[in-house]
């Protein structure tokens, strides 16, 4: 993800999560139809005392969830502005379950 100078998220800086080094958690909310309405990671980032919380809305058919909840595959891109105005965050999550 990279951070525009002035956003307070990033503090305008770039960075980059991933395993193996990484702790990434995948969160999934169902609707009754089963389909996925919310994904969400969690990241851990190695010798890092931060975490990184990001949830994203899924349209019906854009996450690839198995019969069992777990995410196959997933992949976002985002920007994030607090209050919908001023410098952004801005990244792209790829995910490929095991």
């Amino acid at each position: 993800m990279t951070s525009d100078p002035g956003d307070p998220v990033g503090e305008g800086r770039s960075a980059s999560f991933g395993s193996p080094g990484d702790k990434v958690s995948v969160l999934v909310d169902r609707m009754l139809s089963g389909e996925a309405n919310r994904v969400g990671f969690v990241v851990e980032p190695a010798g890092s005392p931060l975490v990184w919380s990001l949830d994203f809305a899924t349209p019906p058919g854009h996450a690839d969830i198995d019969p069992f909840g777990a995410v196959k595959a997933f992949v976002v891109r985002f920007e994030q502005r607090c209050n919908g105005i001023g410098p952004a965050l801005r990244g792209t999550v790829s995910f490929r379950g095991a």
